[in-house]
């Protein structure tokens, strides 16, 4: 896995409330499958409300586009969840996140 750095911006807007974040990240390759990554971002809304959202991922590449993560998260509360991350083309991934409380399931394309 390459080490690399980079920025982010999200943009959601709603009827109710926009939202916006701008983060930065890292990524470092431990060996050729195992890594660390992390990202803090800083995120507004229309009505006002700052948050700031930090997490680090320990991953691992099981095959080819299928990656296994331990997460640790820091928001308005702190917690640890699992993903399974795949990349079935590039720009594209489907995603998995569970924890003690919740699940989500995402999939997201991007330029």
């Amino acid at each position: 896995t390459k080490s690399q750095v980079g920025a982010s911006y999200w943009y959601q807007g709603a009827p109710q409330r926009d939202q916006l974040a701008l983060g930065l990240w890292a990524q470092v390759g431990l060996t050729r499958d195992l890594y660390w990554l992390a990202d803090v971002s800083r995120a507004t809304d229309t009505l006002g409300a700052t948050t700031t959202v930090a997490w680090t991922d320990v991953g691992y590449e099981v095959v080819r586009g299928v990656h296994v993560k331990a997460r640790y998260q820091r928001d308005t509360l702190s917690h640890r969840a699992y993903v399974v991350q795949w990349f079935p083309f590039p720009h594209f991934e489907v995603l998995y996140q569970g924890d003690r409380s919740s699940h989500t399931l995402l999939a997201h394309w991007w330029l």
